[in-house]
Parts: C-alpha cells; sequence; structure tokens
C-alpha cells in the first residue's frame, strides 16, 4: 500500500506541477535571429523610381552629382539637347513623364510625393513643384496625398510628372529634395 500512495502521491505532484507552469505568463523573454536585409539600387527597389521614357526622361538623373544611385531632376537643360538653359520667371511648366514608379513588391501600394516649396513661400504658394499622373480623361492630377494618390498593384507603374510653378521667385539656381511616401493603406484621398 505504501507503494501505492508513493506512486499516486508523485503523479499529483507532476500533475499540479504541470498546471502551475501552463499557467504562468512571461515576463520576459530574449532570443536572438537572424535577418537579413539587401538594400538595392534605385532601380531594383521594391518600390523602383527610374527615369521617364519620353523626352522628358532626360530631365531625370540616376548618375552623379546623384548620390546613392538615387533619382535627381534636373531641369537646367544641361542633360537634353536643348538652347534653352532652365524654366522661366511667372510662368507654370508641366512635364510629362519625367520618372516612373514601379511597384516590385508583393502588395497593393498607395504612393504620394511631397510638394517642393522653390522660394520658401511654402509648398504650395508662390514658387513650387509638384508631382502629378495624367488620369484616364488626359487630366493632371497631383500626387501629393491631398487630391490624388497614386495606387499601384504589384508589378504596374505609374508615369509621374513635374509641374514647376516659378512665380515672380527671383532664385537663378534652386537645390531642394523630396519625399516619396507609400504604403499599403490609404493616404485618404483620390485614387488615380
Amino acid at each position: 500500500m505504501k507503494r501505492r500512495q508513493l506512486v499516486s502521491s508523485l503523479g499529483l505532484i507532476s500533475a499540479g506541477g504541470i498546471g502551475a507552469v501552463g499557467t504562468g505568463a512571461v515576463t520576459s523573454v530574449r532570443g536572438d535571429r537572424r535577418i537579413s536585409v539587401s538594400v538595392a539600387s534605385e532601380t531594383e527597389a521594391y518600390l523602383a523610381l527610374m527615369r521617364g521614357q519620353g523626352l522628358n526622361g532626360g530631365f531625370a538623373r540616376q548618375s552623379a552629382p546623384i548620390t546613392g544611385n538615387q533619382i535627381g531632376l534636373d531641369f537646367n537643360g544641361a542633360n537634353i539637347s536643348a538652347s534653352g538653359e532652365g524654366v522661366g520667371q511667372n510662368s507654370t511648366y508641366e512635364f510629362d513623364d519625367v520618372f516612373r514608379v514601379k511597384n516590385q513588391g508583393t502588395q497593393p501600394v498607395f504612393v504620394q510625393i511631397d510638394n517642393v516649396d522653390i522660394d520658401g513661400n511654402g509648398p504650395e504658394t508662390g514658387a513650387y513643384t509638384e508631382f502629378y499622373v495624367l488620369d484616364t480623361r488626359g487630366n493632371r492630377d497631383r500626387v501629393d496625398g491631398t487630391k490624388a494618390q497614386l495606387s499601384l498593384t504589384p508589378g504596374s507603374q505609374a508615369q509621374v510628372g513635374a509641374r514647376i510653378i516659378t512665380a515672380d521667385t527671383t532664385n537663378q539656381y534652386f537645390n531642394k529634395s523630396t519625399t516619396v511616401h507609400a504604403k499599403a493603406g490609404d493616404f485618404g484621398a483620390t485614387e488615380t
């Protein structure tokens, strides 16, 4: 009988111990894992930026003086065969298909591109640059996220144009940057 009591007692202790361990919460865990990340060139990234295919693609550069194989836009006339040297004062210029945005990822994304403040009066006042795509009716829809945003499925691309409003700026030359945003959820603007 003592033997049966011993076996029975050990069984109860084991069951109680398992119950105590099974209901406990983890306070802290540390686990080392490996991660591998490749930084690709601008044309090979999940959201690729590349020169446009038409004549206006000559305004887009992906070589020196641009660093890190990023895309840069240069409207001073040096990259194209034109006798002009740049945009005029108090004017609005529209250049279709300057560069392309391509979704090379695995899920649909929404894309917006920030306007560029040229003269310090704000990104929509005075002199500034905005980016657009042509819709199916030939309208130029800004893609700054306020009025329109790009919607790109995997493998699709969009031709992006640049609208430069010079107003009465006296700047002879400006060197500014912009940001291209992409995310799986939309920015709340109309899709184009």
